[in-house]
């Protein structure tokens, strides 16, 4: 099936090159503890599955369609079938939030869409956990505010060539602040960014190793 036809039905996994890259960025320092995975818009659950690997990681996978979180069912010990934004989560409960919204093009355009899934579910990172926010890079503006003041360490990274045509989809990996704090710097390069000031200078996901 095409991306666009993915995208249709709310469906757009990450790439196979960009997962593989970001496993590798997310590889744990040594004598990390216990790491539980949340993945709330799981798909099929390959994603979560090769993060869970790389991490050696706890996988707790959601879905909302039925066919795709039966399979994630069929992979995973925690894994439900149910819309993201009515999650019971405990606060603070997961070590990294992996985030790809199911794309839906007709939401997107109202504004604040990929935005709502954060608001809704960052408070499931414990603070220092890992953000980890698949969105087309013009949707970094409208999220700007809230990443800079909750988040520390962000970085941002774009597809590889060939897998940032279809959507122009990049990766915001970052920690989670104990408090809010504002920070006005990074809030404007992130504004930049989803207005494409510079964003032709994003880097590249990097090539393990390099």
């Amino acid at each position: 099936m095409s991306a666009a036809s993915l995208a249709k039905v709310g469906f757009y996994a990450t790439p196979p090159e960009a997962l593989r890259r970001l496993c590798a960025l997310l590889a744990p320092a040594p004598g990390v503890g216990h790491i539980r995975v949340l993945d709330p818009c799981a798909g099929e659950g390959d994603a979560l599955a090769a993060v869970a690997s790389a991490l050696d990681g706890e996988p707790f996978a959601a879905e909302v369609q039925r066919d795709r979180a039966a399979l994630c069912r069929e992979r995973f010990s925690h894994a439900i079938w149910g819309d993201a934004f009515r999650l019971r989560l405990s606060h603070h409960a997961f070590s990294l939030l992996w985030l790809n919204p199911p794309y839906d093009r007709q939401a997107a355009a109202k504004g604040g869409y990929e935005l709502k899934f954060l608001r809704e579910l960052d408070r499931a990172i414990a603070p220092g956990g890992v953000l980890v926010y698949l969105v087309p890079r013009d949707r970094l503006a409208a999220a700007s505010t809230y990443l800079s003041g909750h988040f520390q360490d962000i970085q941002v990274w774009r597809f590889t060539d060939d897998e940032y045509q279809p959507f122009k989809q990049v990766a915001v990996i970052a920690r989670k602040r104990p408090t809010f704090i504002k920070d006005s710097d990074t809030q404007l390069k992130l504004m930049r960014y989803g207005a494409g000031w510079g964003a032709d200078g994003l880097p590249v996901l990097p090539e393990p190793g390099e």
